[in-house]
């Protein structure tokens, strides 16, 4: 791994360095491989999986977002060494991310905003009873994205956060249009649809205090409604209010094969056809990460996007639903954390 790392950063293209000395790569190379040798401690490994797994839970918990999971464990940080502390913490965040995506394909609620997409095709998997295959391909994408997304930070961090640092106040109204857009894209075959939920989604954005002047807009005379609304409640209660009157107006609610995941293990044939769709979901992650406060919910819905033009058959088959559900799950281990 040491030589892997050494050779990597050598020959990285020079512009990442341009800024750089000699002297300062090689104190950049030696704290990186002072920090891997910490990372593989064993103390280090055990707290990473236990942020990891902490993280899973919360993220599996409708409701629960990966900050709400490392606000609760920073108390328990203030004890602990920096490194135990932080791989914890960062085991925390990514592990929330991906939790996400359990109740996403198992019940069809995103447990994070970042899971949404996973939700609209990785249940349509659990309704046929592959919910394993859909959890299996979920954690590999997850992982993959993650592992790509750490290396372009440790090798190309100045790069990125130079180009974070340019991002101002027009980048930022363009990058709303973007998303804005995206949501249009999303509703193919009826636009007329999708600009109406950008515009509900809007005039609910705007209630609650007014940033600049303080005055509660679209309250209703309701205090509790003066911070407005949070993400995570709002999706919660968008997909999962559809689906409880699904399921009580469907007979057959009872049988669905909830109970009957199947294995998770993927065939290899699965991976090698998505090879080039694994790849772009990476560099849509790794440039969307780069944006200061896009993050993984954005990077999941482009990614899908991406994925749903890219794609022949409008029916979903089967090959179709594992393509485009181990898109979205590729880029939510996302880079501004970092930056």
């Amino acid at each position: 791994m040491p030589c892997l790392l050494t050779c990597l950063w050598y020959f990285c293209p020079p512009a990442v360095f341009s800024d750089s000395s000699r002297k300062e790569r090689n104190n950049m190379l030696q704290n990186i491989l002072t920090g891997l040798l910490n990372t593989l401690q064993p103390m280090n490994l055990l707290f990473s999986l236990l942020g990891l797994s902490v993280g899973t839970l919360f993220g599996a918990l409708p409701g629960f977002s990966a900050t709400m999971a490392v606000a609760v464990m920073v108390p328990f940080s203030y004890v602990m060494e920096p490194q135990a502390a932080l791989l914890m913490l960062s085991g925390v965040y990514c592990g929330g991310v991906y939790g996400g995506s359990i109740p996403a394909i198992l019940v069809g609620i995103p447990g994070t905003p970042a899971s949404a997409p996973t939700a609209m095709e990785g249940h349509a998997l659990t309704v046929r009873g592959e919910a394993g295959t859909a959890l299996g391909l979920c954690t590999f994408s997850s992982a993959l994205g993650g592992f790509w997304s750490a290396v372009a930070l440790l090798l190309c961090a100045p790069l990125l956060a130079a180009i974070a640092m340019k991002v101002g106040a027009p980048e930022s109204v363009m990058i709303a249009l973007f998303g804005l857009s995206v949501v249009s894209m999303l509703s193919e075959g009826n636009m007329a649809k999708g600009l109406l939920i950008c515009f509900l989604s809007l005039l609910v954005g705007t209630m609650g205090q007014d940033p600049l002047e303080g005055y509660p807009r679209f309250t209703f005379g309701n205090p509790a409604l003066i911070s407005g609304l949070s993400t995570v409640p709002v999706m919660i209660g968008i997909y999962s209010i559809p689906q409880v009157f699904h399921m009580l107006l469907e007979k057959e609610s009872s049988s669905l094969p909830f109970a009957h995941i199947g294995s998770m293990h993927l065939h290899i044939h699965d991976l090698l056809s998505n090879t080039s769709n694994f790849i772009r979901s990476i560099l849509i992650g790794i440039g969307i990460g780069i944006v200061p406060a896009a993050g993984p919910d954005v990077a999941a819905f482009v990614s899908y996007n991406e994925a749903k033009k890219a794609s022949n058959v409008r029916s979903y088959l089967e090959m179709e639903v594992l393509r485009e559900l181990s898109l979205p799950n590729q880029p939510t281990m996302p880079l501004p954390a970092v930056l």
